[in-house]
C-alpha cells in the first residue's frame, strides 16, 4: 500500500511538473476518509483499541494487511516508553538504552494498562517528546515508525471521492510534495526505489535466519536522490526500519548465545552432580539431614530454668550459624560430638525472633570426627634461685681538706680632713 501511494503521488508530479497539489481542509489527513462512527483505531490488527474516529475524519494510509489499513497515528494518540531508559529535561526525553521498545498507548480508560503492542524501537541519544505519564512509562508523541491500524471497510480512499470532493489548487509552500526535480530524474529515482522494494519483498519471504538485511540496507542507501526529492521520507523510513531489524537481529543472536552458554553450563553441572552421586559415600542415612555442619555448644542457651540446652550448627565453609539443635528427650547425646562435622535428623521449627530453625534432634550422624585436642605440655619444676651474698661496697677514703691561706684585708687609707674656712659673723648695723 505504501508503494502504491508513492507511485500515485509521483505519477501526478511527473505529469504536472510537480509544482502544485490538491489541498484539503486544515487539520485533516490525506490518504483516506473514515466512513463510520466511533470506528476503533487499534494498536495492531484485532488488538486493543487506542482511540476512535468518526466521519469525516481523515487518515494517512501507509500499508495494508488482511482487511486492515496501517495508518499514521491520528492527533491525540501517544506511544509509551519505559521510564528506566529515558533521561528527562522538561518535556524532552533522551533515550539511554539500545533497542528500547516503544509501545502503543491507549487513551481509552478500559485499555490504559495494555502495553503488549510494540510499534518501533529507539536507541541511545534519540529524543522523545513527553506528553504524560503512567505507571512505569512515559507517554510520548509517536516517534517515526510508529503506526496504528483501522479496519479497511470503514475507510474510503481519497482518490475514490475526488469527483465529489471540491479541491483548490494552491502553488504555495504548504503543499505536501513541492519539488523542482525534473520528471526524468523522478522516474530514475522511482525505478531504483521500486527495485529495492521488490528485493525487500522477496527477502522477507525467506526465513528470518537467512535474510540478508545488510544487502537490502545497501540497496536503499545507494539510491541517489536530489535534496527535494519526494522519495526522501520513504527511503528514510525503509532505512530506519532495516537498521532497527538488524539491531534486533543482533540482540536476538546475543540472547541465543547466552541461552546456549547457560544450557552448556547446566549440562556441565548435571554431569558434576551425576559424578558426585556416583562417588559419594554410601554410609550416610537414607533420610535427608535437617541440618549439616560443625557442632558447637551454645554459650547463650546453656540449659536450666531458661530452657533446654542448645547447640549450634555452623556452616563448614562460612562458619555462619545455620540452625540450633536440641534434644529435650535425652535420646541423642550431643555434647560428646561437639567439634565434629555432623548431620542432624529431626523436626525443624522456624523461630521468627531468631530467624533460624530450631531442630529437635532424633538422630545424629558423624560425618567427620572432631580433630583431637592437643595434649598440654608438661610444666617443669621451678629451680631454686641461687643465694647471692651481697658484697659490701668499699668505703671511699676521706679526702684531705684543702689548706686555705687567709688573705689579709687591705687597710683603708686615711681620708684627709676637710678644710673648714670660718665664716665671719655679720656686724650689727648702727642705729640712726
Amino acid at each position: 500500500m505504501l508503494f502504491r501511494i508513492i507511485v500515485f503521488t509521483l505519477s501526478v508530479l511527473v505529469s504536472t511538473g510537480a509544482m502544485a497539489q490538491t489541498t484539503r481542509p486544515a487539520g485533516q489527513g490525506l490518504g483516506g476518509v473514515v466512513t463510520g462512527e466511533n470506528v476503533y483505531v487499534r494498536s495492531e490488527p484485532g488488538n486493543y483499541p487506542c482511540t476512535k474516529l468518526s466521519h469525516p475524519e481523515r487518515v494517512l494510509v501507509t500499508g495494508r494487511r488482511d482487511g486492515w489499513l496501517e495508518i499514521m497515528p491520528p492527533a491525540g494518540c501517544f506511544s509509551l516508553i519505559s521510564k528506566r531508559f529515558v533521561s528527562v529535561a522538561g518535556n524532552v526525553g533522551t533515550v539511554t538504552g539500545t533497542n528500547v521498545l516503544v509501545r502503543a498507548g491507549s487513551s481509552m480508560e478500559l485499555y490504559r494498562n495494555r502495553i503488549d503492542a510494540v510499534q518501533t524501537s529507539l536507541n541511545i541519544d534519540d529524543k522523545v517528546t513527553i506528553v504524560g505519564e503512567q505507571e512505569g512509562f512515559y507517554q510520548i508523541t509517536p516517534p517515526p515508525g510508529a503506526r496504528l491500524w483501522i479496519a479497511a471497510q470503514f475507510v474510503k480512499r481519497l482518490e475514490d471521492e475526488a469527483d465529489t470532493q471540491p479541491a483548490t489548487t494552491q502553488p504555495t509552500t504548504q503543499s505536501v510534495f513541492i519539488t523542482t526535480t525534473q520528471p526524468d530524474v523522478i522516474k530514475d529515482e522511482l525505478s531504483a526505489f521500486e527495485a529495492a522494494e521488490k528485493a525487500l519483498e522477496a527477502e522477507f519471504k525467506k526465513p528470518r535466519e537467512v535474510r540478508n538485511l545488510p544487502d537490502l540496507l545497501a540497496k536503499y542507501e545507494a539510491i541517489k536522490i536530489t535534496a527535494d526529492s519526494p522519495l526522501a521520507p520513504y527511503i528514510k523510513l525503509r532505512v530506519d526500519f532495516l537498521r532497527g531489524r538488524m539491531e534486533l537481529a543482533r540482540d536476538v543472536q546475543d540472547a541465543s548465545d547466552l541461552v546456549r552458554a547457560a544450557e552448556a553450563r547446566q549440562a556441565g553441572l548435571a554431569a558434576d552432580r551425576a559424578q558426585f552421586a556416583a562417588t559419594a559415600p554410601t554410609t550416610r542415612p537414607t533420610r535427608s539431614y535437617a541440618a549439616e555442619g560443625i557442632l558447637y555448644a551454645s554459650e547463650l542457651f546453656t540449659g536450666g530454668a531458661t530452657g533446654p540446652k542448645r547447640f549450634l550448627i555452623r556452616d563448614t565453609d562460612t562458619h555462619l550459624i545455620s540452625a540450633y539443635v536440641q534434644c529435650t528427650t535425652g535420646a541423642v547425646e550431643l555434647a560428646g560430638r561437639v567439634g565434629a562435622h555432623v548431620g542432624v535428623i529431626g523436626s525443624p521449627k522456624y523461630d521468627e525472633a531468631m530467624r533460624l530453625y530450631i531442630i529437635e534432634a532424633e538422630k545424629i550422624a558423624v560425618i567427620k570426627p572432631a580433630p583431637p585436642k592437643p595434649e598440654p605440655l608438661p610444666i617443669p619444676e621451678p629451680k631454686p634461685e641461687p643465694i647471692i651474698t651481697p658484697v659490701p661496697e668499699p668505703k671511699p677514703e676521706p679526702k684531705p681538706e684543702p689548706i686555705i691561706t687567709p688573705v689579709p684585708e687591705p687597710k683603708p687609707e686615711p681620708k684627709p680632713e676637710p678644710i673648714i674656712t670660718p665664716v665671719p659673723e655679720p656686724k650689727p648695723e648702727p642705729k640712726p
